[in-house]
């Protein structure tokens, strides 16, 4: 009897002691963007719409994920036109990390069942870093995905979980403390006692919320925003800080491999490696043989999972086919959506 109150007594100090740290380094720790996520809630609007209705020839039997660069890259209705096509949803929306997709899909799933899912992973989405917006952990702004997404599909727990922020600093910044980067930030500002940073915006990269989502996305999920401009051969991009966070950060396999289990609740899963446009990321600062590198990495970590893998990062997709280095325009995004309909052809 003494034992077990001598543990529980050690348990209830550790927690005291993690209280009182993560209400010293909440202080340092950047404001979450409590806004929501408008694509995400439209996508989800429709979604929910579908699923209401499963008996239809539209209802979708391959749902695609990803961040922007499916967001703008699948179109569903050429996919579906196309020799081994099939009705589909794209799921992708701007700005996804990893670490959401992993959520999201198994929220879609639950709801489609399709029988298949596929997830477009491109080697820039496993970096971290605080100085890019996407990425594993979009730029240490999991916390905002991560209130995004509750707000779409709240539950008691969640509902527990918001009168818990309101007392406990370990609840209300647990997201954040589980960033690495984001953690050690915080300690370094709490030891030299500097300011709170500024809150991240969800919508850094993009004005997510200035953006009328019922005209910018067709019925099929397909984001038209990236559907214009071509790129020229001699194109250059001041990226030489993305190659940087390559060579001096350590791949963490984990939110890959996460998100591959999720999918793979579909019949089918596949990922999709995408063709983005090689020869100007050489130039611009991110080295194509990291690049090449990190693909075969995805590849392996997906067969592993028992995942399909459809690997378009070697295909010759000429500049014209780009509205920038990593997202294709409309042309591209039509000849994306045959060849991946040709790859999954049985």
């Amino acid at each position: 009897m003494l034992s077990r109150s001598r543990w529980l007594l050690s348990l209830l100090v550790v927690l005291l002691l993690a209280e009182g740290t993560a209400r010293v380094l909440g202080g340092h720790i950047a404001a979450t963007d409590e806004r929501g996520h408008p694509e995400l809630e439209r996508k989800w609007f429709v979604i929910k719409q579908l699923a209401s209705d499963p008996g239809t020839t539209a209802a979708p039997k391959v749902v695609a994920f990803g961040n922007s660069m499916m967001d703008g890259g699948f179109i569903p209705s050429v996919f579906a036109a196309a020799p081994g096509g099939a009705p589909a949803y794209n799921a992708g929306f701007l700005n996804a990390p990893l670490v959401s997709l992993a959520t999201w899909s198994k929220m879609v799933i639950a709801k489609l069942h399709p029988t298949t899912a596929i997830v477009m992973i491109d080697p820039l989405d496993t970096i971290t870093g605080s100085d890019v917006s996407f990425g594993q952990d979009g730029g240490t702004l999991a916390a905002s995905f991560d209130d995004a997404l509750q707000r779409l599909q709240p539950g008691p727990f969640d509902r527990i979980t918001d009168r818990a922020e309101k007392v406990s600093a370990l609840v209300k910044y647990r997201t954040s403390l589980r960033q690495p980067h984001e953690l050690w930030q915080a300690v370094v500002g709490a030891v030299h006692g500097d300011p709170r940073p500024q809150p991240q915006r969800i919508d850094e990269a993009a004005p997510l919320h200035d953006i009328d989502w019922t005209t910018a996305l067709d019925a099929n999920g397909w984001d038209s925003r990236f559907k214009d401009g071509a790129l020229t051969a001699e194109a250059t991009f001041p990226l030489d800080f993305v190659g940087k966070l390559f060579r001096t950060t350590t791949f963490d396999s984990g939110p890959v491999r996460d998100v591959f289990t999720a999918i793979g609740k579909a019949p089918r899963a596949v990922l999709l490696i995408p063709p983005v446009a090689t020869a100007i990321l050489d130039r611009s600062g991110i080295p194509a043989t990291i690049m090449a590198a990190r693909a075969r990495e995805l590849a392996k970590l997906a067969r592993a999972a028992d995942v399909q893998v459809v690997d378009l990062s070697g295909a010759d997709y000429p500049p014209a086919l780009f509205h920038d280095p990593v997202h294709l325009n409309r042309a591209g995004a039509e000849r994306l959506s045959r060849d991946l309909a040709r790859a999954l052809r049985p």
